[in-house]
């Protein structure tokens, strides 16, 4: 029976399903299909298994981790697994929930793992669990995580491996090129069935520096200059950082999010200044380019998407995420974020805008459980739809969100301001706008202090902020 591509759609779609950022790629590094819930990973996850083969020698018996971001691994606290597998190479990254490095700025990651096989013939390498252990940066269960994971990823290798025995037909070079080529096609029309054109957006941030995006989509496909934007200061963004947050989400947009892969990436032409901050060799500030920088990202992107396609999107709004921290004394740390509400274009359909935003802004999946907090010695007392002003056109925005906890023992308390608002309050378009917000028993935390000393018995409350409608 002839293979049909959709079947070997659907079979990447499988192979793909228990993992949140993974990709799988050919022998000779073409990415057939690369998954994550972060958009700055995308491009990470793709070229990963193509940069470790270049330097290492990837056998089927190992299996290799690192956080270098310069080959891939574009996100603060986490760690990427790469190995080899049946003639294909795939890429894992595990995100874990470390503290913060620096108190002030918070720029620096919690180790640096060089790419190393920890699993060497099939074995784990327990030498380097007990390396570890030397690290007072490294806690036990960030070593449990590590044994877990890489139990998990074994297990795979050999479902894989007997996946590829009994079907081979399904994974030779000739199917994985011509669905390759399929994608290419396809996303390629999806381009053309848009109206060919260009926008352009400035987005202040800090006190002086500026991103500037020209956005372009033309019979070639899409192009993205960044001519203008500002030499790297206090964010550093690496071109696959960059480059990631710029195909995942305009893959979203253009719907083929899906099927993202080396094929159709090649529809996309990105030019970056040498040493703007969107194309920085710096690799230490990883946590400010996740919290501030994607952002920053988004909310250009949408911008020039608006400006393009207009009602045929939602409204131009902040994508900045109120990022928090709370750790222990004993050094455990829970990382989440509060969502920024989105506005809505007046002159939509209100409920249409609105159920979008539910569906992709407020599922609460990424959003901690109660027993974590608990498990800190904060108490959950409500979380909560912050309430939004009635705009001129008398037409309600999406909210943000009010989460308020009690603490039962000291904690230490991290987070960063949204820099993005100053381009949000001069946008003449908006009615309104309301910045996030932290208080703590009753007084708003100001200043330029990103850490704090929270005492036993405290209340606090955050609260995201959120955009209101377009007229």
């Amino acid at each position: 029976m002839k293979l049909r591509l959709s079947d070997f759609h659907f079979l990447l779609e499988s192979i793909s399903e228990p993992f949140d950022n993974f990709s799988i790629s050919t022998s000779e590094g073409k990415c057939l299909k690369v998954k994550t819930q972060f958009p700055y990973l995308t491009l990470g996850l793709m070229q990963a298994p193509q940069l470790i083969k270049a330097f290492f020698p990837l056998t089927e018996g190992s299996i290799f981790f690192h956080n270098e971001p310069t080959l891939g691994c574009t996100q603060f606290g986490s760690v990427q697994f790469v190995f080899s597998q049946s003639g294909f190479i795939f890429c894992f990254n595990k995100k874990f929930s470390i503290p913060w490095g620096q108190v002030n700025n918070c720029s620096q990651d919690f180790i640096k793992i060089p790419p190393f096989p920890i699993v060497e013939k099939g074995k784990i390498n327990d030498f380097i669990f007990e390396s570890l252990k030397s690290n007072k940066s490294i806690t036990n269960h960030f070593i449990n995580e590590m044994k877990q994971t890489l139990g998990v990823l074994l297990k795979f290798k050999d479902q894989f491996q007997n996946l590829v025995k009994a079907s081979p037909q399904l994974f030779t070079k000739d199917v994985c090129q011509k669905y390759l080529e399929e994608c290419y096609e396809e996303v390629n029309f999806k381009l053309k069935q848009k109206v060919f054109s260009q926008a352009q957006a400035e987005i202040p941030f800090l006190s002086t520096d500026l991103l500037k995006l020209k956005l372009v989509s033309d019979e070639m496909g899409i192009k993205i200059d960044f001519q203008g934007t500002s030499p790297s200061s206090q964010i550093a963004l690496t071109d696959l950082f960059t480059d990631g947050v710029c195909f995942n989400i305009l893959s979203h947009y253009f719907q083929f999010s899906h099927k993202m892969n080396s094929a159709t990436f090649s529809l996309f032409q990105i030019a970056k200044p040498v040493n703007s901050f969107v194309s920085s060799k710096n690799t230490n500030m990883l946590i400010l380019a996740e919290n501030w920088g994607a952002p920053l990202l988004k909310t250009a992107l949408h911008n020039c998407l608006w400006k393009m396609y207009g009602k045929n999107q939602t409204a131009p709004h902040n994508y900045f995420a109120l990022p928090i921290q709370l750790k222990s004394d004993s050094g455990t740390a829970l990382n989440f974020n509060l969502n920024n509400g989105r506005s809505f274009y007046t002159q939509n359909n209100y409920n249409q805008d609105k159920g979008y935003f539910s569906k992709n802004n407020s599922d609460g999946s990424l959003f901690p459980k109660i027993s974590a907090f608990e498990e800190l010695g904060i108490k959950v007392i409500a979380l909560e739809e912050r309430p939004v002003k009635v705009t001129k056109a008398a037409q309600s925005s999406s909210p943000g969100w009010i989460l308020k906890v009690r603490t039962t023992q000291k904690i230490q308390l991290s987070y960063f301001p949204d820099i993005v608002a100053r381009s949000i309050k001069i946008d003449k378009l908006l009615t309104g706008y309301e910045a996030s917000q932290i208080v703590l028993n009753g007084e708003p935390l100001v200043g330029k202090n990103l850490s704090y000393e929270i005492p036993e018995n405290s209340e606090l409350v955050f609260m995201s902020g959120f955009s209101s409608s377009v007229i």
